[in-house]
């Protein structure tokens, strides 16, 4: 779960690289506290990320599993009325 929140990290914040997403965590709290990492916890390596981005997400839908079952949710709870929704998704 840590490696989709990573990844969840650089994406809503625009941020391109796991390098700079290594970078960005290691001196972020709240970034720090969403991963579940205390402030001297090991964050992980980006490259160690990133083959692991390649290795076991590439050709998944992934997101997109994760994205619908959120937003069942927001259904369920009157959030949302799930009739229309209009979206670019980019993962990387």
């Amino acid at each position: 779960m840590v490696l989709v929140k990573y990844l969840l990290v650089g994406y809503l914040y625009g941020i391109e690289s796991e390098r700079r997403i290594e970078q960005e965590i290691q001196v972020n709290m709240v970034y720090r506290w969403f991963l579940g990492l205390d402030l001297d916890g090991h964050v992980p390596n980006h490259s160690t990320t990133s083959q692991n981005r390649r290795r076991r997400l590439n050709g998944t839908n992934l997101f997109r599993r994760l994205f619908e079952h959120i937003l069942q949710q927001c259904i369920e709870k009157g959030l949302v009325d799930g009739r229309i929704i209009f979206l670019k998704l980019s993962f990387f």
